[in-house]
């Protein structure tokens, strides 16, 4: 909790520099780093909901291409060579969203939960 007020008080005197050439006051950037954090969670939570529909959509598809193969093959079987490759990139693309799902999430949870956390880190990074 120290080392945070430590940098916070180191970003003080560079936040009043910005906000001077800026001519706005330091106040004003730092509540809107803090309002960015909220749009860049939001965008997280967009990104996660477009992985569930995408996955929902490509699972749709593998049960309509296996009714149909079966159908056309009067046979019920998962194990058809043209399903395959189907599958194959099924658990692959499911694999990645998953794990851009969890990316996503935990990034949004935390701009939520602690914005100036992210406000301070783009301000860090203004610096570097």
């Amino acid at each position: 909790m120290s080392e945070t007020i430590e940098v916070i008080k180191e970003l003080s005197p560079i936040i009043t520099k910005i906000a001077n050439q800026l001519g706005v006051a330091s106040e004003h950037i730092w509540g809107v780093l803090v309002r960015q954090a909220y749009v860049e969670g939001i965008t997280d939570l967009m990104l996660c909901l477009v992985i569930i529909v995408l996955t929902v959509c490509y699972w749709k598809f593998i049960r309509y291409a296996h009714k149909k193969i079966c159908y056309q093959s009067e046979k019920d079987s998962w194990d058809s060579d043209i399903l395959a490759p189907i599958y194959v990139t099924g658990a692959i693309l499911g694999f990645i969203g998953a794990i851009l799902f969890v990316i996503g999430m935990s990034s949004a949870v935390g701009k939520f939960l602690n914005p100036e956390y992210y406000a301070l880190q783009i301000l860090t990074n203004l610096i570097k």
